[in-house]
């Protein structure tokens, strides 16, 4: 795997587990969207990428832009952590 592609593939995977956090965090309160049973298990699932964001949300409901300021963050920090891992271990060439 060239690196162009193993960099593709890490803000890939980084995209979709922080969004999905950013989407539990903002989906949190009763009277949001997208409110559900399902929050719970993803917000277990993406702690560790949204951990930040629900001590945000906890404290002012109201903080949208600063939630997704500091999700934003995570992706490019959670993204370079992947690709990282990649040359690590050695699959990209």
């Amino acid at each position: 795997m060239s690196r162009k592609i193993a960099y593709k593939y890490a803000y890939l995977i980084s995209f979709f587990y922080v969004g999905l956090g950013t989407v539990s965090v903002l989906s949190v309160y009763p009277h949001d969207f997208l409110h559900g049973d399902w929050i719970i298990y993803c917000l277990a699932f993406t702690l560790p990428v949204s951990a930040i964001g629900i001590g945000i949300r906890y404290a002012d409901p109201s903080q949208y832009l600063m939630i997704i300021s500091i999700q934003i963050l995570t992706f490019l920090f959670v993204g370079w952590i992947i690709f990282r891992l990649f040359l690590k271990k050695k699959i990209v060439q």
